[in-house]
């Protein structure tokens, strides 16, 4: 199954899903998250629209343990995944942004889980 990470309105729709990272001045950002799941990859036109038509300066999809951030003009695949539950909310963003420049957090039944790709 392929999931396709889409920002949802800040404000208007708050989701399970947060996605945070640090921009190029080092400030934390984040994006509440939806997921659209497809059988097969979406097209690069597809992935494009979804792009421009959010305003966005990428979109991430995921198969399997591999992320796949695409930008415009490149696209970064992230090979190594963490998944485990958070302990400490704050301490283990702050970390996960520290060590590997993003994270997403999920909530499920009142618990928080870290999700983390990477490259060695």
């Amino acid at each position: 199954m392929i999931e396709v990470l889409i920002p949802t309105i800040k404000g208007r729709i708050k989701t399970n899903i947060r996605g945070f990272w640090l921009n190029g001045d080092g400030k934390i950002e984040y994006d509440y998250l939806g997921i659209i799941k497809f059988n097969s990859f979406p097209s690069h036109k597809w992935i494009e629209h979804q792009r421009a038509l959010l305003k966005q300066d990428c979109i991430a999809i995921k198969e399997e343990n591999t992320l796949i951030i695409y930008y415009r003009d490149k696209s970064i695949k992230l090979t190594q995944r963490i998944y485990e539950e958070i302990k400490n909310l704050k301490k283990e963003i702050k970390k996960a942004l520290k060590e590997h420049g993003g994270i997403t957090v999920y909530k499920i039944d009142n618990k928080f889980y870290k999700e983390i790709f990477y490259n060695d």
